[in-house]
C-alpha cells in the first residue's frame, strides 16, 4: 500500500529532477549565447 507521504515524496523528487533539467537547459542556452557573443567580440577585435 502506498501512503500519501510516499506519493508526495515521489512527486517532489520528480519535480526536482524536472527543475534540474530545466536549469541545465537554461545554462546550455546561456552558454550558446555566451559563445556567440565571444565569437562576435573576437571577430570585432581582429
Amino acid at each position: 500500500m502506498v501512503s500519501g507521504l510516499d506519493i508526495i515524496a515521489t512527486v517532489k523528487s520528480k519535480k526536482m529532477k524536472q527543475d534540474f533539467i530545466f536549469l541545465i537547459q537554461d545554462m546550455w542556452y546561456f552558454e550558446i549565447i555566451n559563445g556567440i557573443g565571444l565569437a562576435l567580440w573576437l571577430n570585432a577585435r581582429c
